[in-house]
């Protein structure tokens, strides 16, 4: 099973928009706005296409708002791009909390050592491989890191 951390890995926008819009002073509508805007990596949703075509699972994670999750599964899960959305707003637990990737893994039936996670951000990372998840790194400011991850998550998937 694959376990994606969506925004700056499937998308360009590195950050959620929780911490791009101030949740306190922006409305639901603009939060929103930042996740449609959102462009998602050719190269990225391609080989989630592959994933899911080899009958793979694909696991896509995501801090946001609940308001989120219709536009989120539209996007992903109803163009056969993953298999599963977990959105902490829906779940009551977020990233990077160990509950988060328990729960990700019992949704799953997947054993840890079954799972990689690619994220850019090194908490998330950690606490994927603290329990026992293995890691790939993707810094999505870098065409060659996201390259470089595509091949990598390939090579230990597909091959």
């Amino acid at each position: 099973m694959l376990i994606v951390g969506w925004a700056g890995t499937v998308t360009d926008t590195v950050l959620d928009p929780s911490t791009v819009l101030d949740p306190a002073e922006s409305t639901i509508d603009q939060l929103l706005d930042v996740t449609f805007e959102a462009t998602d990596r050719p190269e990225f949703t391609d080989l989630l296409a592959d994933l899911s075509d080899a009958g793979l699972m694909v696991m896509l994670v995501v801090n946001h708002i609940a308001e989120a999750q219709e536009m989120l599964a539209a996007r992903y899960l109803d163009r056969g791009l993953a298999s599963a959305l977990v959105n902490s707003a829906m779940v009551g637990v977020e990233l990077p909390e160990p509950a988060f990737f328990e729960l990700c893994l019992d949704v799953a039936d997947c054993l840890p050592e079954e799972a990689l996670y690619v994220d850019h951000e090194q908490g998330n990372l950690q606490v994927a491989a603290a329990l026992g998840i293995q890691t790939v790194v993707l810094n999505p400011t870098s065409s060659a890191s996201v390259l470089e991850a595509v091949a990598e998550i390939r090579r230990r998937m597909l091959t």
